[in-house]
């Protein structure tokens, strides 16, 4: 693939939504909170031991590195699908959720039966309007910013059909500065799920590893 995604987990353990509470799998620790950061589109050999990336690096020291997984099918809008829901059910392209919605189980209704809590983090997704397709857009511009900055290709929760009639569906949907300038928020949700970059400032554009390492997160 010519295309390359890096998912950073603070805590790799999805397999806490799939047992009670009280449970605990062999080996594997059981994490209050698990932060997952999603940038394109830069190779391994491109992030990994570069001195331009040093909060990436950092994390990944810290945390752990998954060195095989890998981007499951072109274009993007599938992969982050498959994140939550571990297939892609056959999509093979950007078009909007309207075209895609899923009536199938993602992590989302994992985590809800578990009691477990979760929110998505989007780079100038608009909060008055969480199930937006783009934003800004020709019918909602603003001002000195540019078109289609948020893209709902990359949200992978408003494509499943549970998650949209969720009453508390707007909650869980935040514009990326209130989980980089909160990082203290309670109650913090177990997971959250953060797309670094908006479109026009995606990895993929950066002229070095410096962009693609731009996000920073206290402790």
């Amino acid at each position: 693939m010519s295309r390359h995604l890096l998912a950073l987990c603070a805590a790799s353990a999805f397999a806490l939504a799939a047992v009670p509470a009280s449970a605990q799998i062999e080996g594997i620790p059981r994490y209050e909170h698990i932060i997952l950061i999603i940038a394109e589109n830069h190779g391994y050999e491109q992030i990994i031991g570069n001195a331009g990336a040093p909060n990436i690096n950092t994390l990944e020291k810290k945390y752990g590195l998954a060195t095989k997984y890998y981007g499951v099918v072109h274009p993007s809008k599938a992969n982050y699908i498959a994140m939550i829901a571990g297939k892609t059910f056959g999509i093979h392209d950007d078009e909007p959720y309207v075209d895609h919605t899923i009536s199938d189980r993602s992590l989302a209704d994992q985590l809800k039966e578990r009691n477990l809590t979760w929110k998505g983090y989007y780079e100038s997704i608009p909060a008055a309007d969480p199930k937006a397709v783009y934003f800004p857009d020709p019918n909602n511009p603003v001002h000195g910013q540019p078109n289609y900055l948020y893209a709902s290709k990359h949200n992978a929760f408003i494509n499943f059909k549970s998650v949209q009639e969720d009453p508390g569906f707007a909650e869980k949907k935040r514009g990326l500065r209130s989980a980089v300038l909160r990082p203290r928020e309670r109650p913090i949700p177990q997971l959250r799920a953060h797309r670094a970059q908006s479109v026009q400032r995606d990895a993929r554009h950066a002229q070095g590893a410096e962009r693609a390492d731009g996000l920073r997160f206290q402790e």
